[in-house]
């Protein structure tokens, strides 16, 4: 089991099955059994590819972004972090807000406690798009709302997590930033060190 508590708010702890097998086999096999018996297994998949995408792949790459922040990355990106976790930042112009995959306190800091420092900000892209400059404004935005709301975020790193690469001006505008961090699978399984 997975025990997920919101870092920065009172919340109840989200409490799912962590390994992506047993999600797969609860989601799509024990439901269509008698399709993928009958060797219906396309049809199978085209109706339940979103429920792998969003339910299986896209939490599990989540759970590894959040895993290598907490293991990783202070030894292949410089970047020093407490506690790590998700949490969802209420947003006057968002009305549901901003679910945040990826969220450092500073070493030190205590979870759910007004005025914690956040150190890193992060989104992880399970998908085929690749990740642009508009995930790295929406996280800057983010930023600049914990800080209105009394957290010590001015000088949170961001960093972006994908499954497909970056696009090439996300890329490029990376290059000349010091708070900006792009993490492929090739970092996340150790092939190349973090940019």
């Amino acid at each position: 089991m997975d025990y997920r508590q919101d870092i920065l708010r009172e919340r109840r702890p989200t409490i799912t099955i962590a390994d992506p097998i047993v999600r797969l086999h609860h989601l799509v096999i024990e439901p269509y059994l008698a399709d993928l018996e009958a060797g219906l297994a396309g049809e199978v998949w085209q109706e339940t590819g979103h429920t792998v995408a969003s339910k299986i792949l896209g939490p599990h790459f989540e759970a590894m972004a959040v895993e290598w922040t907490t293991r990783h990355a202070r030894a292949e990106a410089g970047l020093r972090v407490g506690l790590t976790g998700q949490t969802t930042v209420p947003c006057r112009e968002h009305r549901i807000g901003h679910e945040i995959d990826v969220l450092s306190l500073r070493r030190g800091d205590r979870p759910r406690t007004t005025g914690s420092a956040v150190a890193f900000l992060g989104e992880a892209k399970a998908r085929d798009r690749r990740p642009g400059t508009d995930q790295l404004r929406r996280l800057e935005h983010v930023r600049e709302i914990l800080t209105r709301n009394g957290h010590d975020a001015t000088g949170a790193a961001l960093g972006l997590f994908s499954t497909t690469g970056f696009t090439d001006d996300l890329v490029a505008e990376a290059a000349g930033r010091s708070d900006v961090l792009l993490v492929g699978l090739d970092q996340l399984y150790g092939i190349e060190p973090a940019r």
